[in-house]
């Protein structure tokens, strides 16, 4: 027994805690520079998020605003092709000049629109990929086609004044006006060409930059932002060959829409004696080195004129002819203006002369009726 108890008192196994190292806590710097190691990184984690969420609310209000001037610019725009369709279609009791008026105030307003667009600041990642570009080429074929339309419609409606002779100034029915039979085959492919234009930019404008711009603001995440719609022409069928026939063949049964030319001479005044001479009278006159007419005309007819001719003729029986020739560079339809016609010279004093006053006439003038004006004059000291 004695031998067993002390051989379990040498095999008795010693404490645990006998072998086991004493933890060591780390130093209080160093605790305290991890954890300011890592409240740095998760204050850059932060910024950085932040950065992140920053930029991309300002890449969503940078195109928000462009979208908006868009938006802005295509409402003008296809404000202007509502009023030309309803021009087109349904001209009404309106005069040439007045589609002419109109006409120029829509290719006005497209240029304008246009200046606008390629003015516009728009998204790099829009310019990059060539949509911004794209809608300048949408409002500048709407300024090309308006253009070309206010040029070839206008053209298309130069036809033959009347079948017979006809006052001008009287020529306001389509009772008194008759279209020619001329050819209006080149006129409709002319207008077709322009009013494709302005189709064509409908189609470039949906299917490229709108779709394209959809396209950049889906892979950005930018929600809330569209594309504004557009459409100039809202009847693409308006192009067509037979809607153009059409439309030319409405206006010109229209008697004001039809091209009338025609000039008038509406008094004669000399000076310095502010004498006014009518048809057939005899007038004294005071002989002068200043001998001056004052001659009003108007322009009767529908078309703007241009290079008028004014002329005087003067001649007694012992007088050689004296004639002088001014000119009108441009007066618009329905205006009247006045011009001095000098350089003649009084003819012999107390012999009776004969003075023949005549305006115009104008290409495609065909009443000569009111053109001229002749009278006796009688020249005294």
């Amino acid at each position: 027994m004695a031998t067993v108890d002390r051989y379990e008192r040498q095999y008795q196994p010693a404490p645990r805690n006998r072998n086991r190292r004493k933890r060591r806590n780390l130093p209080k710097p160093v605790v305290r520079i991890g954890a300011f190691v890592l409240g740095f990184i998760a204050l850059l984690l932060i910024i950085i998020f932040s950065a992140r969420a920053c930029a991309r609310g300002g890449e969503s209000k940078v195109y928000a605003d462009y979208m908006a001037e868009v938006q802005t610019i295509v409402t003008a725009s296809d404000d202007v092709g509502n009023q030309l369709a309803a021009l087109l279609l349904n001209p009404g009791d309106i005069s040439r000049a007045d589609v002419q008026a109109r006409l120029e105030e829509f290719m006005n307003r497209c240029a304008a629109l246009e200046k606008q667009a390629k003015e516009l600041g728009a998204p790099k990642d829009l310019v990059a990929r060539g949509v911004h570009q794209m809608f300048v080429l949408v409002m500048t074929f709407r300024t090309i086609g308006t253009e070309s339309l206010r040029t070839y419609l206008l053209g298309a409606l130069e036809v033959e004044d009347t079948a017979g002779v006809v006052d001008p100034a009287a020529a306001t029915t389509s009772s008194t006006l008759v279209p020619s039979t001329i050819s209006t085959l080149g006129s409709v492919e002319q207008i077709i060409y322009s009013l494709r234009y302005l189709t064509t930019s409908d189609f470039l404008y949906k299917e490229v930059f709108e779709a394209r711009a959809a396209q950049i603001l889906a892979e950005k995440g930018i929600g809330g932002v569209t594309a504004p719609t557009s459409q100039f022409m809202a009847n693409p069928e308006i192009a067509s060959s037979a809607q153009v026939q059409s439309i030319i063949t409405a206006m010109k049964t229209t008697g004001n829409l039809q091209a009338t030319h025609g000039v008038a001479l509406k008094a004669v005044v000399a000076l310095p004696d502010n004498k006014s001479i009518g048809q057939g009278g005899t007038y004294d006159l005071t002989a002068s080195e200043g001998l001056t007419f004052a001659v009003t005309l108007e322009n009767q007819g529908n078309m703007d004129e241009t290079d008028i001719p004014v002329t005087i003729t003067l001649v007694s029986p012992t007088t050689p002819q004296q004639q002088m020739t001014v000119r009108v560079s441009a007066l618009k339809a329905k205006a009247s203006t006045t011009i001095n016609v000098e350089g003649l010279n009084a003819t012999t004093y107390g012999e009776a002369a004969d003075l023949t006053v005549g305006v115009g006439p104008v290409a495609e003038e065909r009443y000569l009726a009111n053109n001229t004006l002749t009278a006796k004059v009688i020249f005294k000291l």
